[in-house]
Formats: structure tokens, sequence, C-alpha cells
């Protein structure tokens, strides 16, 4: 038989117990919850650049254009960025012009970096296009999802080849998803790209 003193002490002894669990379940859950927040918070930082992945550049000898390929850092299902930037021949003073990003890793567009002359050169990727008539001093730059009429996200391979004159004139071919898209199939232009407008030849 158990005194009644006895009895008070092993209360005790169970109270201190639990008050003990309690207490280290109550750290374990603080930890977990910590461990989620991090990765809640990690999962959710912007996105952006990571290291390069490749590189290349062409030159005229009167400037150079580079383009590279960076892996995308903090989004849930990453891609990669291409960047173009140019320079003038002899110089490493790099300046970006245009960037486009893309759900999946693609060859570098070595063929859609074109010289028209020791001054003119363009560009071209996805639904975007550049072009400078300054020797890379200055580009303008055509991004179809402000300047196209019914573009919609994400058709990156929307400009199908594109051919701009040493007179300015030029056309550019489009690839649209579906011919619902009400999307053109093609473009003109008088000034080097700077504007386009409906090729209806």
């Amino acid at each position: 038989m158990v005194s009644t003193g006895n009895s008070g002490k092993v209360v005790m002894r169970l109270r201190s117990s639990l008050k003990i669990g309690g207490i280290c379940s109550l750290l374990l859950t603080l930890l977990v919850s910590g461990a989620s927040l991090s990765c809640l918070l990690a999962s959710h930082q912007q996105p952006h650049r990571g290291d390069p992945l490749e590189k290349w550049e062409t030159a005229n000898g009167k400037f150079r254009i580079r383009v590279t390929a960076y892996r995308e850092l903090g989004a849930y299902l990453s891609g990669t960025y291409y960047v173009f930037d140019s320079t003038q021949a002899g110089s490493d003073a790099w300046t970006e012009f245009m960037t486009v990003r893309h759900d999946d890793r693609r060859d570098l567009p070595r063929e859609q970096v074109r010289f028209i002359s020791d001054q003119i050169a363009y560009v071209f990727m996805g639904w975007k296009y550049a072009v400078t008539r300054d020797g890379g001093k200055n580009w303008s730059v055509w991004d179809a999802q402000n300047q196209l009429p019914n573009w919609r996200c994400c058709n990156y391979g929307l400009i199908q080849d594109l051919r701009i004159e040493i007179d300015g004139v030029g056309i550019m071919k489009l690839n649209p998803i579906s011919k619902t898209e009400g999307v053109t199939s093609a473009l003109q232009t008088k000034d080097f790209g700077i504007h386009w407008t409906e090729n209806r030849d």
C-alpha cells in the first residue's frame, strides 16, 4: 500500500516528466517549423542568374557581340537566361542590351547574331530583336510582348527568321503557335527594325 506522502511524490514526478516532455516536444516543433520556414523562404526568393554555363562572342573589327547562358536560380522550375552584350574592339567594358529567358537549355544562338556593316548589326531570339546603328554603342530592342498585337506567352520560336538589308528594309518571319492566335505571319520594316508593321504581301 502506497502512503499519501509517497503518492504525492509520484504525482509530482509525473507532472515534472510531462513538463519536460512538453518542452522537448515544443522545441522539436519549433525546430521543424524553423526548417520549414527556411525552405519556404528559399523556394520563394526571386528568380535570378546563377553561374554562367556557356559563352560565345563574335566581332567585325569595330565592335564585339557576346552571348552568355546563365543558369536560373530561385525558381520552382529553373530555366536559362541568355544575355546579349557588346563592347568596342579592344575594350573589355561590356554593356548588356538584351536578355531572353528560356524554360529550357538551348544552344547559343550563333546564327542569330548578324553584322550588316562595320556600324550595323542585329540579333534575335525568342520574341525579342535588337539592332545597333552606331557600332554597338546604342541598341534598340523590339519585344513582341509589348509591341505585337495579340501576342501570347510563351512562344520561344516566335521569330522564325529575320533579314535586314543595308538600306534598312527588312522582313521578320513569325511562327505563331496556331492560326487561331491572330498573330500575323510576317512583319516589315524600313528603318532597320526600329518600327515594324504587318507585311500584307
